[in-house]
């Protein structure tokens, strides 16, 4: 090796001292300029990183919102299922005051059953009415409304 001459950093073959490339592979003997390549190699990579991560997000998004869709569609569903519940209970209920009335006639008089059953059907009405029935003893109760209604039949 010549005083004069270095071996190029990439492919180790004999340039110029002064050389700034290496005229065998054209790569950069200055250390800013390789630093620059290895940054835009980094840079290139973390933005498809990037783009990826992107994509992924958007369809994540995508996805949520049409659960969010779907979930506000069902919940429609259910309040409008709710309220023709209620509407055929309360027609229910007034069907159970006249049945209820009826038998303390039948009964000779005796209203104590007819009272008794008016106090159920306050309690269920009261419960459809403040829109806070709680499932099971709503479905007991009205259970036992058509017991006593079929009973009666």
């Amino acid at each position: 090796m010549e005083e004069n001459t270095k071996k190029c950093k990439s492919c180790g073959e004999e340039i110029q001292l002064q050389a700034s490339k290496c005229y065998h592979c054209g790569s950069s003997q200055i250390l800013f300029w390789r630093i620059i390549k290895i940054s835009n190699l980094l840079t290139a990579c973390l933005l498809v990183v990037s783009m990826y991560q992107l994509k992924e997000a958007h369809s994540e998004r995508v996805d949520a919102k049409e659960a969010l869709n779907k979930a506000n569609k069902a919940e429609h569903s259910i309040d409008s299922t709710n309220l023709v519940i209620q509407k055929l209970s309360r027609f229910e209920i007034e069907d159970a005051y006249m049945i209820a009335s009826e038998s303390g006639l039948a009964l000779g008089g005796d209203t104590a059953v007819a009272n008794r059953l008016t106090k159920n059907l306050d309690s269920i009405n009261h419960l459809i009415s403040k829109d806070t029935c709680e499932q099971g003893k709503f479905k007991k109760d009205m259970t036992k409304l058509f017991e006593f209604r079929n009973h009666k039949k």
